[in-house]
């Protein structure tokens, strides 16, 4: 029988902003209720699936909280067809990314891969979801695993401020639970109550897949038939409705906890999903984020009081309820009942500081700039999506932009008065002490959500999805139709052809173009080189400094102006490292620092001339600086409370010893403090001179445009002498020590570091040799022993040098047990057979990550950016994919016996 399927078509971003090759979106519910969007974009040959399965901490209560996000690290623990082992080797083979995060209201399964190997890639994502075994001798050993997640995550003081304000502001809801679980209810967790879970809410008709990239429609569909479509629907819960205890408004809850500033969360009740006020309280939200530090700072040294460190404005809304939150951290010994009074006075001030419709219309630009740009990252847009698809559906992940145009300034103004004078609100205190989770056990597990005893209830939809499909007009089964679908690559009508430029203007700043039709998006990336070379002794962590001050504007601009120049053209500007989002710790480098802008080619030139403002006349005022100052003393802070980045830096310490490597990127809390305005302006004429930059720049218009476009803003950028400083070699008088330090955080931390002198030519084997400790390391210690939520190495080239960086992260009762597994793991290296098969994996797996990382525009211009640095400084850059692919098992084996038989590590371990 041929199946019947619903199909809606839309056009997206329809109207206003002249974008290119708009895409159809395309969502399709198959008959057993698995719905999919299909959402082609042709500009390279990736294809990703998000799979949004809705199961997250919501739908569990306190006797088995914990277990969606445990589930989803055990259905990669092997299927019916599949062991883990099988299962790791073949997605490493065809160069598969295939990852998994869970949230409050869903579990995302994500898969990467280029269009030759996504059926493959589809087959594996169906085969996890929907046949897993959960293996019964790998469950316990899971649970270390996610035991040493919870305690790094523990580590975190924003953990501890999300966890109390939503323990007790959405108490007895779901939503008082965490994400994770705790360790009581992990430890005690059966896998009885995880199948139970597993089957009742993995199901084809409670699972929406994001399919983004370079297919043919027909031929999708009919894989996603295949492979979801045949799968029996399941009957779903009732959603309830749940309702927040009137008793916590007006009410603030305060606890000593082991953090090193005080913390104040304040939560408004605010519009639901389906209020049409929604969309004005996402725009404030936004808006009011520019402007809220400096009014709230200045109210706060009106009545005589420090300035906080930091603040962050959050919406959240589901169908249930909205919360406006605010989250602020304190100088430390500041009242934060002061800090309350404040923001009730200056958030009202904000609707007048910032909303009229030119600003309004600015956000819908932002909003379709952001959406082309995640296009370019087929794996990430489903993710971005994920949360306003499983809280309010596609209809509404998709109309977002176009309700937010027909916001006007008025709905703010009402919208936000009247929530601001009548909102029910909630303030959650966290100050400095030293009072752990254990101790506060007793008084906060009881707190947790408890489901009602009748809550079994299935709902109306689910019994007539599951009626209709066992009936007589679903019995037919259409494997046999599905078998062998026929997969080619789509005819592209207009092949990008990518054209690179390389020049010189005459004040020596050296700029690479891309010029490409893949793709609308405009890229810039400026590389600074020699980050801590140039740093002036004492002055240690001025680049991270300046960098961080850039935010503040112009000469001309203000940081508020500055901020709606870019919303205008819909920019993303990013001049540092987040210290939130740990995939971008790849730019986080000793070696050089990097500003980078992206919008699209309708605003190349607007985009260009803001840029080199930023760059040539940054803003450096007094006050701004006392406000980074604070800033980077509190990540100072916070960097050295975290095990892992204090063993680095220890680790560093030890390795580099009187070299400028030694030095942190953020510096010390003196060097900090003794950085002036003059400091900067010297430091600002000689990092930023034209010699000691590479601008590099990926776009669709012609090479001749950007070329005039540079040269006319950037030629005149004032030229300063830098020496370009040598780097030696390291001596190895480290070897052999061993630094322990004690902190008493959640989580222990141990990190080895070796450097040894290389050949050159070997650049390539060791590459592939690091990948293949990295696995075994992680294979052995994480997935057979559960000792670990994250262990590997990474290698990394400095001339005739490289150093081997090892790192594990454990909890403190299983630190002893870690510290000789991985003693023990690191001596049977150089015994371990390797066989061709091992390479070829390795060698597809490393190969696929940096297409990867390659896909969208922006990271285009960083890899040119690297590739221009390093060329002339042999040693530095890692090698090409190419190169990577010359490597034999044999190399890897001589490679092994030279240089790891006898390797001496330093030793870093933290408590």
């Amino acid at each position: 029988m041929r199946h019947l399927i619903l199909t809606i078509v839309f056009i997206a971003w329809a109207g206003g902003l002249a974008l290119a090759a708009t895409p159809i979106n395309e969502e399709i519910v198959f008959e057993n209720g698995f719905t999919a969007i299909l959402i082609e974009n042709h500009g390279a040959p990736m294809i990703g699936s998000s799979v949004i399965v809705r199961a997250g901490s919501i739908h569990e209560d306190a006797s088995n909280n914990g277990v969606s996000h445990m589930l989803e690290h055990l259905l990669f623990n092997g299927t019916t067809t599949r062991t883990q082992e099988s299962l790791y080797a073949e997605q490493a083979q065809f160069g598969i990314y295939n990852n998994a995060h869970t949230a409050q209201a869903y579990t995302n399964y994500i898969v990467l891969a280029e269009h030759d190997h996504f059926q493959t890639a589809i087959a594996i994502q169906s085969d996890m979801l929907f046949n897993s075994v959960i293996p019964p001798e790998k469950f316990e050993k899971e649970k270390g695993i996610v035991l040493n997640e919870i305690a790094k995550d523990r580590i975190s003081p924003g953990y501890w401020a999300a966890e109390q304000f939503n323990r007790t502001f959405f108490k007895g809801t779901p939503y008082n639970l965490t994400v994770l679980g705790t360790p009581t209810s992990i430890r005690g967790m059966t896998r009885a109550q995880v199948l139970d879970y597993y089957q009742a809410r993995y199901v084809p008709n409670n699972m929406t897949a994001v399919i983004v990239g370079d297919f043919d429609r027909d031929q999708m569909i009919t894989l996603l038939r295949k492979h979801f479509g045949t799968q029996s629907p399941g009957l779903l819960p009732v959603a309830h409705h749940h309702v927040l205890d009137a008793t916590v408004f007006g009410t603030r809850t305060i606890s000593q906890m082991a953090v090193p500033s005080p913390y104040l969360t304040i939560g408004f009740l605010a519009p639901q999903i389906d209020d049409p006020d929604y969309y004005p309280m996402s725009i404030f939200t936004h808006l009011a984020q520019r402007t809220v530090k400096r009014l709230l700072d200045q109210e706060l040294i009106r009545r005589g009081k420090k300035p906080i460190q930091s603040i962050r404005l959050s919406y959240e809304a589901n169908h249930d309820f909205g919360v406006f939150q605010v989250v602020s951290i304190l100088q430390e010994g500041e009242d934060p009942s002061s800090v309350f009074g404040a923001l009730r006075t200056v958030l009202p001030q904000t609707v007048a500081a910032e909303h009229n419709q030119d600003i309004i219309t600015d956000i819908g630009t932002e909003l379709k700039v952001q959406d082309l740009s995640l296009l370019e990252k087929p794996h990430y847009y489903g993710m971005m999506k994920a949360d306003a698809i499983a809280n309010g559906g596609w209809q509404l992940a998709r109309s977002y932009s176009e309700k937010i145009s027909t916001v006007t300034a008025k709905n703010i103004t009402n919208v936000v008065t009247r929530f601001f004078t009548t909102s029910k609100d909630f303030a959650s205190i966290i100050v400095p002490g030293a009072k752990t989770f254990d101790e506060l056990a007793p008084t906060i597990v009881p707190q947790y959500h408890v489901k009602p005893p009748t809550d079994n209830e299935y709902s109306t939809s689910s019994l007539m999805r599951v009626e209709a499909w066992t009936s007589k007009q679903f019995r037919t089964s259409v494997r046999e139709e599905t078998t062998g679908v026929h997969w080619t690559l789509p005819a592209s009508d207009d092949p990008a052809a990518n054209h690179q430029k390389k020049f010189r203007l005459k004040n020596g700043l050296t700029v690479h173009i891309d010029s490409n039709t893949d793709s609308t998006i405009f890229a810039m990336h400026l590389l600074a080189k020699h980050r801590v070379w140039l740093e002036p002794p004492g002055k240690e962590g001025i680049a991270d400094l300046f960098h961080n001050l850039l935010e503040s504007g112009t000469e001309t601009l203000s940081r508020e102006d500055f901020e709606k120049e870019l919303s205008r053209i819909g920019a993303i500007l990013k001049t540092r490292d987040s210290d939130t989002i740990p995939f971008d710790d790849y730019y986080h480098s000793r070696l050089y620092s990097y500003i980078r802008l992206s919008t699209i080619d309708e605003f190349a030139e607007q985009g260009i001339r803001l840029f080199s403002k930023l760059v040539m006349h940054p803003r450096l005022r007094q006050a701004d600086l006392e406000s980074s100052q604070q800033e980077a003393l509190a990540r100072i802070v916070a960097r050295d409370v975290n095990p892992s980045k204090r063993a680095e830096t220890l680790l560093y310490q030890t390795v580099f010893a009187n070299d400028v490597r030694a030095n942190s990127i953020e510096g010390t809390k003196e060097s900090i403090e003794s950085i002036t305005i003059e400091d900067l302006k010297r430091f600002h004429a000689k990092y930023f001179s034209p010699s000691n930059l590479v601008l590099s720049v990926a776009t669709a218009l012609p090479h001749a445009t950007i070329t005039t476009l540079i040269e006319n803003v950037f030629g005149t950028l004032p030229a300063t002498d830098v020496l370009t400083p040598s780097s030696v070699d390291v001596p190895l008088t480290y070897q052999g020590k061993e630094v322990r330090e004690f902190l008493g955080a959640s989580q222990s931390y141990i990190r080895f570091g070796a450097v040894f002198p290389i050949k050159l030519t070997d650049h390539p084997v060791l590459t592939v040799l690091n990948s293949f400790i990295s696995n075994h390391l992680s294979f052995k210690l994480r997935e057979q022993q559960g000792l670990a939520y994250l262990v590997g190495s990474d290698i990394s080239f400095m001339g005739m040098q490289a150093m081997l960086n090892v790192y594990m992260g454990t909890t403190p009762q299983t630190l002893d047990k870690a510290l000789d597994a991985l003693t023990e793991a690191l001596r049977g290296v150089p015994h371990i057979a390797i066989r061709d098969d091992n390479i070829e994996r390795i060698v597809n797996a490393r190969n696929s990550r940096y297409l990867m990382r390659r896909l969208t525009r922006i990271n285009q211009t960083y890899r040119s950016g690297l590739t221009e640095f390093f060329r002339g400084r042999s040693g530095w850059d890692s090698p090409s994919p190419a190169e990577l692919k010359q490597v034999t098992a044999q190399d890897v084996t001589r490679a092994m016996k030279t240089y790891f038989e006898n390797i001496e590590f330093t030793k870093v371990v933290i408590e």
